[in-house]
């Protein structure tokens, strides 16, 4: 049993208040620090709380809120990924004693976005807590890859001088007084301005910290979203406008900061996957978030507001069967909305006075 254990700031990543107990305590080894915590060699990484059910037994005592899911939830980069995984994966997760789990949060694809192969940190928020904790600490939303600005302090991240893979083989680190330095990468106002965006986004699913949702959820919405933007149908056409509303909105640097600038004429993007149901799972949640950003403005509004298509406006809508004792009356409440088999165009059946009319779309139709 231990004697101490520091209390975790807001957002610290896992690694960071291991590495503060083992400077704390002034252990010469992370042999020492491992076998005190863990009670075995444990293999600290960026995306795993790994021995955290073991290290939760051990300082319990000292807090009732040190549980596997605080620790998981404030402190580690899995709330930011869950709402995208399957009930199952979330559910082994949070089951897993983190001793042997072979996981990867994000895709070690070359097509994906690339995982970080540095610690980043900002050199003002170090300044901060320098000033307010007599210590820094490495925090994990800036850990998250294609995050590369602080949104409090909207300056460049910097990248820690030793690579993550380096770590490894060294003893627990932090940042300290040393690491504050200007940073070497500047962007234009107008990349500033979407990279902002995205690490906005980024914090809101962090804060939010939802539970898994459906590929139909995510597929359905994004289908309402482009048809709001009359580029859902026809159905062989979305992948098409997909790209192109993507290439048009995001600018080319931004794209290739994240590896996921394609050209249109690509025959092979990672753009079908979002309204794929078989490939969704797969995508990386900051290509999600691109989306959610183009069609809805901010990845809150996208979970937040009511997106549903309505191809004909609202009713109630007026009635076109010349047989009917109502025509040209508003007194049609619902559309059945369908695409048309032969076409794939969207089109809508309105049953009036036991007989079916088909109108045509008055919305824009392509």
């Amino acid at each position: 049993m231990i004697g101490y254990f520091p209390t975790p700031y807001e957002d610290e990543l896992y690694y960071s208040i291991i590495a503060r107990y083992h400077i704390h305590v002034g252990n010469l080894s992370r042999k020492h620090t491992n076998k005190e915590l863990f009670g075995k060699k444990v293999n600290i990484n960026l995306e795993l709380p790994m021995g955290l059910a073991h290290l939760v037994s051990q300082i319990n005592i000292f807090s009732k809120e040190f549980t596997k899911e605080y620790f998981i939830n404030q402190h580690t980069v899995i709330p930011f990924v869950k709402p995208f995984k399957s009930e199952e994966w979330n559910e082994k997760i949070y089951k897993s004693d983190f001793k042997n789990l072979y996981i990867f949060l994000f895709s070690y694809s070359k097509y994906n976005v690339k995982n970080k192969k540095y610690f980043y940190y900002c050199a003002e928020c170090l300044k901060e807590q320098l000033k307010s904790n007599g210590e820094g600490f490495w925090n994990r939303i800036h850990q998250i890859p294609g995050i590369f600005v602080c949104t409090r302090h909207k300056t460049p991240l910097l990248e820690y001088s030793l690579k993550i893979s380096e770590m490894g083989f060294i003893n627990y680190l932090i940042p300290t007084i040393e690491d504050i330095r200007e940073p070497l990468r500047s962007y234009s106002e107008e990349l500033m301005k979407y990279l902002i965006d995205l690490a906005e986004d980024v914090e809101y699913i962090i804060r939010m910290n939802y539970k898994s949702f459906s590929e139909e959820y995510y597929i359905s919405k994004y289908v309402d979203l482009l048809g709001k933007k009359g580029f859902a149908y026809p159905i062989k056409k979305r992948r098409e406008y997909l790209q192109k509303l993507i290439i048009e909105y995001y600018p080319t640097d931004f794209l290739e900061l994240l590896d996921s600038f394609f050209k249109i004429s690509d025959k092979f993007s990672w753009v079908p996957s979002l309204i794929n149901i078989e490939e969704n799972r797969s995508l990386h949640p900051i290509r999600h978030l691109l989306l959610m950003r183009l069609l809805s403005g901010s990845a809150k509004n996208y979970f937040e507001k009511e997106n549903s298509f309505k191809p004909f406006g609202e009713g109630p809508w007026v009635c076109m069967n010349p047989f009917c004792k109502n025509y040209l009356k508003e007194n049609i409440k619902n559309v059945n909305v369908r695409v048309n088999n032969s076409d794939r165009k969207i089109q809508g059946i309105i049953k009036v006075s036991a007989k079916y009319y088909t109108p045509s779309n008055n919305c824009r139709v392509l």
